[in-house]
């Protein structure tokens, strides 16, 4: 197999018409699998702008930097804009192809190559995108914990976990065991829980009402870490809401104290979490980075093991059938 950099050889071959032996669709799908080097380029996106910004504050980095932009060659482009282009170019590549193939008619013999090439290139473009976005959840885990503190704390980074959602919130009212009822599941062919309980009803639960405590949240695929805002950028762990996974709830395994939490709307703008031994009301905090309940809850949807409960009918957990997340 020829080197990556054949690619573009291979091209320009093709689009000249005397002695072409390759055809445009042929180049890209001979090819197209050298565009997952990319993954890596774009992972280390963001450490290379960080150097750079240190680097900038040299002043022999920036005048070498501005003796560059002076060069014609370099079209007067930051380093940055042209570290940030290859991954641009791979993003364009769907949208070059399907342009091409819009405007090569469907009997002509590179039709058919085309639509291979397309379809391959998107994979592949989704894939690194993916990763991407994989790599970049990954490292804002590692940073929050190195800011968080807490028993488990140190538990927060698994290879498994990858985050939903985070943001500020604030916390409306917590009430913690023991219970006035335990909750119970029926897993059957509907793939509906049944939830049997009152926060604010008669029990032994002990309810405190807050007066928008600020609080922070980590919605991750398998659990929801519940934090305190502490001064300095830090977070003070309070609590870890584990979710069932889907081969559990498929094995029909019994609720554990470990993997027993529930994410359900609340009234207006708010979220119930509950597990057997907390439940928290909490409010998302609105703003540039903000998100609403609707979001929060659409995100734990996505989450492989999460079950997802509606909505409570004046901060009352009402006697209702619910689908559970991922079992559709």
């Amino acid at each position: 197999m020829q080197a990556p950099d054949s690619t573009l050889g291979s091209l320009a071959r093709a689009l000249r018409p005397a002695g072409s032996t390759m055809a445009i669709g042929e180049a890209y799908d001979t090819y197209a699998e050298f565009f997952r080097v990319f993954s890596a380029w774009s992972n280390q996106m963001d450490s290379a702008r960080n150097r750079i910004d240190a680097c900038k504050k040299l002043d022999d980095f920036r005048r070498t930097l501005h003796r560059c932009q002076l060069d014609e060659r370099t079209e007067r482009a930051d380093i940055l804009n042209w570290l940030s282009r290859p991954h641009q170019h791979l993003m364009r590549q769907p949208l070059v192809l399907q342009n091409l193939l819009e405007l090569t008619p469907a009997k002509h013999p590179a039709h058919g190559e085309l639509q291979a090439a397309l379809e391959k290139v998107r994979v592949i473009v989704v894939a690194v995108d993916k990763k991407k976005q994989d790599y970049e959840q990954r490292a804002k885990l590692i940073d929050i914990a190195g800011r968080l503190r807490g028993s488990e704390s140190d538990a927060l980074v698994q290879p498994h976990r990858y985050l939903l959602r985070e943001g500020e919130l604030l916390e409306i009212a917590r009430q913690s065991a023991p219970f006035a009822a335990k909750y119970t599941s029926t897993e059957s062919a509907g793939a509906e829980a049944h939830a049997e309980d009152a926060p604010n009803g008669q029990g032994a639960a002990t309810t405190r009402a807050s007066s928008g405590a600020p609080r922070y949240g980590l919605l991750c695929n398998d659990s929801f870490w519940y934090c305190e805002v502490l001064r300095g950028n830090r977070y003070s762990l309070l609590h870890v809401f584990h979710f069932r996974s889907s081969r559990e709830r498929k094995e029909r395994t019994p609720h554990s104290a470990q993997a027993s939490a529930h994410i359900a709307a609340g009234p207006g703008d708010s979220i119930w979490v509950m597990d057997t031994q907390l439940r928290v009301q909490i409010q998302p905090v609105s703003g540039v980075h903000g998100a609403c309940a609707s979001e929060w809850l659409a995100s734990a949807m996505e989450a492989d093991g999460i079950s997802v409960r509606d909505r409570l009918s004046s901060g009352r957990l009402g006697t209702s059938s619910h689908r559970v997340a991922g079992e559709v």
